[in-house]
């Protein structure tokens, strides 16, 4: 639902991008502004790498108000509350074979 809120999607890039540690990147070989692939068990997206050490180093941080983040998700939910696990689930991530670094010009 947040993605249908213009006051949200005003705020954040129009292509989705995915939050990297700056030593995770370097180790990956992925730029800022880099096209990256991000896998799970349950699928594949395509994202713009943005390198910043606001994200712990191990984890990524895609927002979830993008379509394509479900494509991430697992199907697994908690038993007590019948939520889904869109808050996490593991992933690879590397430079996509298209890989080109897109400019950006929304600011974070």
């Amino acid at each position: 639902r947040t993605g249908k809120s213009a006051v949200l999607r005003s705020l954040y890039p129009q292509d989705p991008y995915v939050e990297i540690h700056p030593e995770d990147a370097r180790e990956l070989g992925i730029t800022c502004q880099q096209r990256t692939c991000v896998e799970s068990a349950a699928g594949s997206v395509e994202c713009v790498a943005f390198v910043t050490p606001s994200v712990q180093r191990g984890h990524v941080f895609i927002p979830m108000h993008y379509d394509i983040t479900n494509r991430l998700t697992q199907p697994e939910y908690d038993p007590q509350s019948r939520q889904p696990s869109y808050k996490h689930c593991p992933v690879r991530i590397r430079p996509s074979s298209t890989s080109s670094n897109v400019e950006i010009h929304e600011s974070r």
